[in-house]
């Protein structure tokens, strides 16, 4: 179950709603609807939440890291004799 991404987003999309921010964390349903809704124990619920909450952060910061990285064209770009001479 800890598993399952598209559970995963289904979970963050009913607590935090379609606008995810982890830095902005406003709940919009509380842990006890999901877990009636879903028919789970509250506690397994909070679990997937952290869970969800932790691998969204990772993921944003990964994306971030990788936008900062220069691909192998634009580095032969950058020390190119006819770049470094204009």
């Amino acid at each position: 179950m800890t598993q399952d991404q598209d559970l995963l987003d289904y979970l963050l999309l009913l607590r935090f709603g379609p606008c995810f921010d982890p830095s902005k964390q406003v709940p919009v349903v509380n842990i006890s609807t999901i877990a009636k809704l879903l028919k789970r124990p509250p506690g397994t619920i909070s679990r997937l939440l952290k869970l969800a909450v932790l691998l969204a952060k990772l993921n944003r910061e990964t994306q971030f890291r990788q936008r900062l990285k220069f691909d192998p064209h634009h580095i032969d770009f950058l020390i190119s004799k006819q770049t470094l001479i204009s």
